[in-house]
């Protein structure tokens, strides 16, 4: 997805409880309207949602950042503000700086999250413990991979 495709400075509230469509959310996922994959005509546009489907994104608002899958919800229905969104109660909090007004709406920008800070904060941020162990051994494993090449690598230098 290009810049253009960013959902930016956009107000959004939290859907929960009653007005929540999709209770069984997994853990470090989120869901919006599907009305916000649009082509350059305004018109939505079935390609684009299929090829964010599943993707992680960074989602930050004036006080906080988080990293969630991206998953399209047909009952959220509306694109306009204050739109809705599905998001663990953690990452919500995250995002207003666990301040006392978790009811009110909030400006959010979403866009795909780049491959580093994939690798690097997605091990920090997911709310699933099993998603974040994973993560963490892989960034572990990336290091000490790194750790053997030089010392592999030192002798050829040092002569």
């Amino acid at each position: 997805m290009n810049q253009k495709e960013w959902i930016e400075n956009h107000e959004f509230s939290r859907a929960v409880g009653s007005n929540n469509p999709d209770p069984n959310l997994p853990l470090g996922w989120f869901a919006i309207s599907h009305r916000f994959m649009t082509d350059s005509e305004g018109h939505y546009d079935k390609k684009k949602c299929r090829r964010a489907h599943g993707k992680w994104f960074q989602i930050s608002s004036e006080k906080g950042r988080v990293f969630r899958v991206l998953r399209f919800n047909p009952s959220l229905q509306s694109a306009q503000e204050p739109s809705k969104i599905i998001i663990d109660y953690e990452g919500w909090l995250k995002l207003i700086d666990y301040g006392d007004d978790a009811d009110k709406p909030i400006k959010l920008t979403i866009q795909p999250a780049r491959w580093f800070r994939q690798c690097l904060l997605i091990a920090v941020s997911n709310p699933d413990p099993l998603s974040r162990l994973a993560s963490w051994v892989s960034v572990v494993s990336l290091g000490l991979g790194i750790l053997a090449l030089v010392l592999a690598l030192w002798p050829l230098f040092k002569t």
